[in-house]
């Protein structure tokens, strides 16, 4: 209702799928250099509503410095983690001699079919792809395990899509019992706890 009365102001939401965002501009074409990834950013409604809010994107502004060049330093910062954290997972090549930015085989499947970088990289290390940081003998051998029909499901069921499906109070009991009877996964959620939180929203 603030919003429909104009007494709340909208903010981006561009930091919650930004690296989705960016290895999908890469995979177009559109971005092949960092110097194109910064003007890209800087062009979006997030560079904007950064400079008339700075606070509310957790930027610190310090006193006695102009606080343009401020907001230049935090968009490059923040490139700069998210291209590394891009190459990192395998999404894209990233070549910081000549500052060039290419899509990869996997960056093209995540953009494609609308993945989660998250959950490409929880796929790339349950099917063996090593992704920086991983043990390189232990995605070897992962890689050459035989995936049954559960193994797959369980792998699916870690995706990070999954984590914007709405629990409903009145599904509660039905899920209790699929858990107490079919559940396939060695974690098991705190049904009681969401069924609070369900009941409470």
């Amino acid at each position: 209702m603030s919003m429909m009365t104009s007494t709340m102001f909208i903010e981006s939401q561009l930091m919650s799928r930004i690296k989705e965002s960016i290895n999908a501009e890469i995979t177009l074409g559109n971005i092949t250099k960092v110097q194109e990834a910064y003007h890209w950013l800087d062009s979006t409604f997030f560079a904007i509503r950064l400079r008339r809010n700075p606070y509310v994107y957790r930027v610190v502004m310090k006193k006695g410095y102009d606080s343009e060049v401020q907001i230049q330093v935090h968009i490059n910062e923040l490139l700069e983690r998210v291209l590394n954290d891009l190459d990192a997972q395998h999404l894209i090549r990233y070549d910081r001699r000549n500052n060039f930015l290419s899509s990869t085989e996997l960056g093209r499947i995540t953009s494609h079919f609308y993945v989660a970088c998250e959950t490409m990289s929880i796929f790339c290390r349950n099917f063996g792809f090593s992704v920086e940081g991983d043990d390189v003998e232990e995605a070897r051998n992962r890689k050459g395990e035989y995936k049954s029909d559960l193994d797959l499901l369980k792998i699916t069921s870690h995706a990070k899509e999954f984590e914007q499906i709405k629990i409903r109070p009145e599904e509660m009991d039905e899920l209790k019992r699929l858990m107490n009877t079919c559940w396939i996964l060695d974690e098991k959620p705190e049904i009681e706890q969401k069924r609070k939180f369900a009941e409470d929203r």
